[in-house]
């Protein structure tokens, strides 16, 4: 039943986030292999103006439970990032795990996913080729949370574009 109402939420979620926008590129998972990465356009903004657009869309899109770690490099950022019981393994709704990349150029930034990971009971384990895993539950149930997972990461990029593109009239 969680599921069902999971599955819902992120293909309203999606839904709405494709009729409102542009069209961007999106995340889609066939199987997991990572690192997966999109290159999105944005139009009269520079290095210094995405810079800061990227750095204000961090403050206000994460929370101190959601962002692990941040750092900020000349021209790129790295998010370890979670998303809360967004998953759910073996029956217990759980986290997800991620790490992001952007990376910024004139009129440009890209995105890339370096790494997935769900957490089972008390630690977080690595999501990568799911033919390996052993348990046939937590195969299945990972290989049926590729849409909400596709979802969740093209809502994430949508965000990040909205913030970008905005213009903040300070006054």
């Amino acid at each position: 039943m969680f599921r069902i109402y999971l599955l819902a939420l992120g293909l309203l979620v999606s839904f709405q986030s494709e009729s409102q926008t542009e069209s961007i590129p999106k995340f889609e998972f066939e199987n997991y292999s990572l690192p997966t990465a999109l290159v999105v356009s944005v139009k009269n903004k520079d290095e210094k103006q995405l810079k800061q657009q990227v750095q204000r869309w961090i403050n206000s899109f994460y929370t101190d439970t959601t962002l692990l770690d941040s750092t900020e490099g000349k021209s790129e950022f790295e998010i370890t990032g979670k998303s809360m019981r967004l998953l759910k393994i073996k029956n217990l709704p759980t986290d997800l795990k991620y790490n992001l990349k952007i990376s910024l150029r004139n009129e440009k930034y890209r995105l890339e996913i370096s790494s997935l990971a769900y957490k089972y009971y008390t630690e977080y384990r690595e999501i990568s080729d799911v033919n390996l895993i052993k348990d046939d539950i937590i195969k299945q149930d990972l290989l049926e949370s590729r849409q909400i997972i596709a979802s969740f990461l093209n809502t994430l990029n949508t965000n990040l574009y909205k913030s970008i593109t905005e213009d903040y009239n300070e006054w």
